[in-house]
């Protein structure tokens, strides 16, 4: 029996048939995934404004103001990262400013990743308006202006985004350490020494590498003490920091790590670490 005439004799059945086939190939894809709340009325209106400041960042060119409009009422991390593709074209500071608007996108998961796309544009221009978003409700919006603020090279925004470092939040905290980070503000190295204390392990692994990129090895001693870290991840971090600082006062404590339990700290973290620092002599053949 084909296709048409089994629709014709049990059209309930087919109704039936192709419901399930409809939640086999859509509904799979949200299993787990929380159903989307109503934002409050307060973001609604916020992110009006915001959608319309994202299509003024643009002009007039119909071909952009299409995009934006697009991507702001059907979001997606593919298509961010789409837009994130023309980061050294020549229209690169209108899309960045664009796209700082979509910070304050009503959808919370678009608003912190939308701070890791826009990080790729390295624009300075933009610095002001993130600096703002970090005084925003949504820890979303905070998260993404404070890791995309590290690559704008505004040092002046230090201090703006150590203000975070305290934050109840731990993803607003983490991404406050990547982007001091990735500024490379010397002054803010006590600060950062006070986050390998976090009692979250992400945070804690960021701030080592984050002091392994500011290059100051007055930090090794505090370095060393996050070798006995009981995230292995920590560890791990805070072993290629020591290493990229160069610093031979700690060679005593990596080769401890040689004896570490988990085998990748061990064999790719302390090994590798000892050999930058030219002692290949304790590293085993």
């Amino acid at each position: 029996m084909n296709q048409t005439v089994f629709v014709r004799l049990y059209p309930d059945m087919a109704r039936i048939f192709y419901a399930i086939g409809f939640f086999l190939v859509f509904g799979v894809f949200s299993v787990g995934r929380a159903a989307p709340e109503e934002p409050p009325e307060e973001t609604s209106i916020t992110g009006e404004i915001a959608k319309e400041k994202a299509l003024s960042a643009v002009g007039n060119h119909p071909t952009r103001r299409k995009a934006v409009e697009e991507l702001w009422a059907y979001p997606s991390r593919e298509k961010l990262d789409f837009v994130a593709s023309f980061a050294n074209n020549k229209s690169k500071k209108e899309l960045a400013e664009a796209l700082a608007w979509f910070l304050e996108h009503p959808d919370p998961s678009i608003q912190r990743y939308t701070g890791h796309v826009i990080c790729q544009f390295h624009e300075k221009s933009i610095a002001p308006h993130l600096v703002k978003l970090l005084e925003s409700k949504n820890l979303g919006t905070q998260a993404g202006a404070a890791y995309a603020l590290g690559y704008t090279g505004e040092k002046s925004v230090a201090p703006h985004l150590t203000k975070l470092l305290g934050s109840e939040d731990a993803l607003v905290r983490l991404d406050a350490v990547c982007g001091l980070g990735k500024l490379g503000e010397a002054s803010v190295v006590p600060q950062l020494v006070k986050c390998l204390g976090d009692s979250d392990a992400p945070v804690r692994t960021c701030t080592a590498w984050a002091l392994g990129e500011l290059c100051e090895t007055s930090v090794v001693p505090q370095l060393v003490k996050c070798l006995e870290d009981s995230e292995s991840q920590v560890r791990q971090m805070t072993i290629s920091a020591l290493g990229e600082l160069g610093e031979t006062s700690a060679v005593p404590h990596l080769a401890n790590i040689l004896d570490d339990g988990v085998p990748f700290v061990k064999q790719m973290g302390a090994a590798e670490a000892l050999g930058k620092l030219g002692e290949k002599s304790v590293v085993p053949g």
